[in-house]
């Protein structure tokens, strides 16, 4: 059973690394809106928007849904705070293999 939750955590982690990709990824005003990318109507960056990933339909859903997100937008604090949680979970399961050897 912990072999198969590792595994799950380091596939959540991965695509917790896949969806930051997008945040560091400078999108223009006139791309967001091409593009209907979501941002902040607050935006205070000039050139670029500040993008927040939301979820696309069906596969994107079903990403959310096995990061256990419930919002369709997600910051990303929030999703640091996320892979945060799956690490310390993590290395809490690389512990307690390593104390039963």
């Amino acid at each position: 059973m912990n072999e198969l939750e590792k595994e799950n955590l380091r596939l959540k982690l991965t695509l917790i690394s896949m969806i930051k990709q997008f945040y560091n990824y400078e999108i223009t005003h006139e791309k967001a809106n091409k593009y209907s990318v979501k941002y902040s109507e607050n935006d205070e960056l000039g050139e670029f928007v500040q993008c927040y990933f939301h979820m696309f339909e069906s596969s994107g859903e079903y990403a959310w849904k096995s990061l256990g997100l419930t919002n369709i937008i997600v910051s990303e604090s929030e999703l640091d705070e996320l892979e945060n949680k799956l690490k310390e979970r993590l290395l809490i399961l690389l512990t307690q293999e390593k104390e039963n050897k």
